[in-house]
């Protein structure tokens, strides 16, 4: 395990043993899901006082797609995640820790449960003094490592998948139950670390291959597999995303969205999400995944109305059974235009209409300032008509979404 881990661990042990206790919170997961640092995913219910988001003394039960965009740890004798079928706690595009437990003395064991058809994915997950129950056909992804220490256990009649490598810090780690465990990297820890470790009935895969993520001192004399077909497995990742990128469309008005992909696994669509903070991202629009494939797959999506200043895009990736990516986030500036272009038509008096933005209202004066008409102009533009009106000069004054924008215009009558 990396050094700076193993003091962040330390410092949550003299935490957790200086604490005098929390109030006993349920925060349940509406259905859509949503931020798991967001108010608004969670129902809260109560014996005391509690926050409007999960803490580490909280009983969290997620029964929707929940995005995990902080770090969190889970360390309080009481506290539990349950994630039921059809939930998900995934991390935002940002590598996210995951911590059960703190080992503290008094602490009894915290408890995880994925239930069946439910999944788990973080960066890197820490049990100290913790188990982790995974269903069948639930599933639990670490991105890098799975660190194990003090009393740790992974019970699964699921899936483990770690893409990093499996860190075994003590003697009293345990892992078991009649699932599957991946592990792409290798395993870290002494002998007497390993000793037992692994029961039950669980077919083990240990691949051995390099990794980024940092770690301790791989252990390859223990011979774990049990899995014949482990030189050939990898996890099937449901999109390869080889780069997405953001740039000024036509006209610099635009934006023009593009990405690539080198495989593709059961994957269902991308969606197209925006932020004008680099934070607060909502959907804006929904491009149709390939689905399956092991050829280069190139995407395009264009953002007409893009926001004022600098914009932020990123992906959301789904997969056919509703679990979800996400891609880096990329930023451009487009020139905002708020012009207003009006040209005549062939009936006389009538002119076209096109203005920037979602137009609430469009409005004729004088040059006094007298109104003359008022009228409502689709998103899409429209016919202005000043059948009628003396020939003269006069305002135009649009009223949308990029704000107030006034142009003249010389009406030559009918």
């Amino acid at each position: 395990m990396n050094r700076n881990l193993r003091i962040f661990l330390s410092l949550l042990v003299a935490v957790s043993a200086s604490r005098s206790g929390y109030a006993q919170c349920t925060f349940t997961s509406t259905a859509a899901g949503g931020r798991f640092s967001a108010a608004s995913t969670w129902t809260v219910s109560d014996v005391g006082a509690c926050d409007t988001i999960p803490t580490a003394a909280s009983i969290i039960i997620i029964n929707g797609p929940v995005v995990l965009d902080t770090d969190f740890t889970l360390d309080d004798n009481a506290a539990t995640l349950t994630i039921n079928p059809g939930g998900s706690l995934t991390e935002d595009g940002t590598p996210r820790t995951l911590i059960l437990g703190t080992g503290s003395s008094s602490e009894q064991l915290d408890r995880a449960v994925v239930a069946t058809n439910a999944r788990l994915s973080v960066s890197e997950l820490v049990l100290i003094k913790s188990e982790l129950t995974v269903d069948s056909a639930g599933k639990v992804t670490v991105q890098c490592n799975l660190t194990i220490d003090n009393l740790g256990i992974v019970s699964t009649n699921g899936a483990v998948e770690i893409i990093g490598n499996l860190n075994l810090i003590t003697g009293n780690a345990l892992l078991q139950g009649n699932g599957t465990l991946l592990i792409v990297g290798c395993i870290t820890g002494s002998n007497g670390a390993l000793n037992a470790a692994i029961q039950g009935n669980l077919l083990v895969c240990v691949r051995n291959l390099p990794t980024t993520c940092g770690s301790g001192v791989c252990n390859g004399d223990v011979p774990l597999n049990n899995n014949a077909n482990c030189v050939t497995i990898l996890p099937p990742l449901p999109v390869e995303l080889t780069w997405f990128k953001a740039g000024v469309g036509s006209g610099n008005t635009s934006v023009r969205l593009a990405w690539q992909t080198a495989s593709e696994h059961n994957a269902r669509e991308f969606i197209v999400e925006r932020s004008a903070t680099g934070r607060d991202f909502g959907a804006i629009g929904q491009v149709l995944a390939v689905g399956n494939s092991a050829s280069v797959q190139d995407y395009s999506w264009h953002d007409e109305r893009p926001l004022a200043g600098q914009c932020f895009y990123r992906l959301r990736q789904v997969d056919q059974d509703g679990t979800t990516t996400f891609s880096a986030v990329a930023s451009v500036r487009a020139t905002t235009t708020t012009a207003i272009m009006l040209w005549p038509t062939a009936a006389a008096g009538v002119y076209k209409v096109s203005a920037p933005g979602t137009v609430a209202t469009l409005m004729v004066l004088t040059p006094t300032g007298s109104v003359v008409q008022t009228q409502a102009l689709p998103e899409a533009g429209g016919q202005l008509s000043l059948r009628g009106c003396p020939r003269g000069l006069y305002l135009v004054r649009v009223v949308s979404t990029l704000g107030t924008t006034t142009t003249r215009i010389a009406h030559l009558g009918q």
